[in-house]
């Protein structure tokens, strides 16, 4: 393989875990004197990855915000026209959720590549398809040289839920954001005995609930104890979580920290890191987290429950409601003293599971596919 381009149609967002994978791989190949070429949207809030890939020498095509108005879509339309598919080896397509490739105008250029394989990082068990977005999914997946998903759930919810078929799959989780550690990391002390919670994720009550843990952080019991929750990230309902934090008057708890880039600082730091979401695929946070050997609690979402076992390297809300949460936030809070332990077997299934050396695996398998091999 010589030559590669990479399209994501991940829109609205600044930057996500849903694009961390291509990242990587294109910063690596171009690195490795490949041939590499990005479209991407230029949302702002990516300068710094666009800069990277800048310096690396790779080929944009940058492709503006889109929105409702006909010049837009016209204007869109014409920049994807423009890139030349055809001319490379292998187009490797990201999507932020599962059906992204069947709107316009990206619906059809699987027509103009030689080799294709697809990114796929959400799922929807309630959404509906139209007839005509299945049977796009179903030729998008079938031309496809390999379909990849960052869950298993997510391959199991378009089967089953959807009726797509999706054959040449393979669960690939996203790279963590740092090196990966070769030892357990140490457990922090805290003198006052004060516990330290964090939740990274996108400011969404939709998906990320942070409001239902804010309410079940609420109670006169948990006022009373010696604890800080930082939530990390930014999104459409800051402002909502904000008035939520001083109406249950929790500002001396709860901050948010907006976005952050030390994130194994930030973790670190933590004693235990929260992820109990209603909508998941595998989050790279609970990755991470048990990279750095620290404890998570989840909720039963996604392939989260595949990474964690209750009690033994984390623990699982039984729902993502006020009464689960307290619950399961109770149980670990009882257990503070085993938090070092859990942890420590955290980093081990972390090991088991997490895909090393990343880059090197990924790209190998992608050779194999262009060569035919597989």
């Amino acid at each position: 393989m010589k030559s590669i381009l990479f399209i994501s149609l991940m829109n609205g967002s600044a930057w996500g875990g849903s694009e961390e994978q291509w990242f990587r791989l294109a910063l690596w190949m171009a690195k490795k004197n490949y041939s590499v070429a990005v479209s991407c949207f230029n949302w702002p809030g990516k300068e710094e990855k666009i800069n990277a890939l800048n310096n690396e020498s790779v080929e944009l095509f940058l492709l503006p915000s889109k929105n409702n108005s006909l010049l837009s879509k016209l204007k869109l339309q014409r920049l994807v026209n423009s890139i030349p598919f055809e001319k490379y080896d292998l187009v490797f397509v990201n999507q932020g959720g599962f059906e992204d490739i069947t709107h316009a105008p990206f619906k059809n250029i699987y027509k103009r590549c030689k080799k294709i394989i697809t990114s796929s990082h959400n799922y929807n068990e309630q959404g509906k398809l139209s007839i005509a977005r299945k049977r796009s999914l179903n030729t998008w997946f079938s031309r496809s040289s390999l379909n990849i998903a960052d869950s298993q759930k997510i391959f199991d919810t378009l089967q089953q839920f959807h009726h797509v078929e999706i054959p040449k799959q393979k669960v690939i989780y996203n790279p963590i954001g740092f090196p990966v550690p070769d030892t357990i990391t140490p457990f922090p002390n805290k003198d006052n005995e004060s516990v330290l919670f964090t939740m990274m994720a996108a400011l969404d009550i939709e998906r990320k609930a942070q409001d239902v843990l804010i309410n079940a952080l609420a109670s006169e019991k948990w006022r009373n104890r010696n604890w800080q929750l930082y939530l990390y990230g930014e999104g459409k309902d800051r402002e909502k979580l904000e008035q939520l934090v001083k109406q249950k008057n929790l500002s001396d708890h709860i901050y948010l920290k907006g976005h952050t880039s030390a994130v194994v600082t930030a973790l670190t730091e933590s004693n235990l890191n929260l992820q109990i979401t209603h909508i998941d695929a595998m989050p790279i946070s609970v990755v991470e987290a048990m990279a750095l050997s620290r404890p998570c609690v989840v909720s039963k979402v996604g392939d989260m429950p595949v990474w964690v076992t209750h009690e033994v390297n984390g623990y699982i809300s039984n729902a993502v409601n006020e009464v689960a949460i307290d619950a399961v936030l109770e149980n670990a809070w009882q257990q503070k003293d085993k938090w070092k332990n859990v942890g420590e077997n955290a980093f081990k299934k972390f090991q088991d599971l997490y895909p090393a050396p990343y880059e090197e695996k990924l790209i190998n398998l992608m050779e194999k596919i262009v060569t035919g091999k597989i």
